[in-house]
């Protein structure tokens, strides 16, 4: 396996990591949800960061299917791919902690 191949196959355990936590957060506001009294606002959060959190999801997708050199090529054209997993996560997290408080 060469570097490249290596290091796509790194980002896609690492992507494939923060949508399992995202999920599980998303799993747990659900939850949350359902046993306190929320405003249609925050139920509207909450299924725009379902739609970022699809919109991810088919990004992963995207990254198995493409191949090396385009993952390449879209990696260094778009700074911090991360970041926008990590807005994600903050959003949903920032939520979670506004409905425990509740």
């Amino acid at each position: 396996m060469s570097n490249l191949e290596h290091l796509v196959e790194r980002q896609i355990i690492e992507h494939e990591s923060r949508l399992k936590h995202i999920d599980e957060m998303l799993d747990h506001a659900s939850e949350q949800v359902n046993t306190k009294e929320i405003s249609k606002k925050e139920l509207k959060e909450l299924e725009d960061i379902r739609c970022a959190r699809q919109e991810l999801a088919e990004d992963l997708d995207r990254l198995r299917l493409s191949s090396r050199q385009e993952w390449k090529s879209e990696t260094i054209e778009s700074a911090g791919p991360l970041a926008i997993w990590d807005v994600v996560a903050q959003r949903i997290e920032n939520f979670i902690e506004r409905i425990h408080k509740k």
